[in-house]
């Protein structure tokens, strides 16, 4: 960012995206492994996403995006202790998150699994 000078324009934001204000007029917005927790409602914050986006923004997600009857990938292994203590599911189906963003109005959404430290992520591209 100091090479591009480009720190005063970033601003990174510690909170709760389903009770705290979010903001608006974002250029970009990126959820990281974060989505899971709002997998009981996903639209509801989809919907505050798209909200807090301005027009010509992008949202970016990085997800699990499970296949093969919840068996695949392999990050299935960090939600477990989780849902074997809680019993509840936190990983999400590959293309929720996609239809998720187009059900709440972003105009397009390009999808792409990568190979990430974590392990296998799907790449969700929303565009508003």
């Amino acid at each position: 960012m100091q090479a591009c000078h480009m720190a005063d324009r970033v601003t990174v934001a510690a909170l709760d995206d389903m009770i705290d204000d979010i903001g608006t007029d974002y250029d970009l917005i990126r959820a990281c492994s974060t989505l899971n927790f709002a997998k009981r409602d996903l639209d509801a914050l989809i919907k505050r996403i798209h909200r807090a986006v301005k027009s010509g923004g992008y949202f970016v997600s990085f997800q699990d995006g499970m296949t093969h009857e919840h068996t695949q990938p392999d990050t299935l292994l960090g939600h477990l202790a989780d849902q074997l203590i809680t019993g509840i599911d936190f990983s999400l189906d590959q293309g929720s998150v996609a239809e998720s963003v187009l059900r709440c109005g972003f105009q397009w959404v390009g999808s792409l699994t990568i190979q990430t430290a974590m392990g296998l992520l799907d790449m969700d591209i929303a565009w508003k």
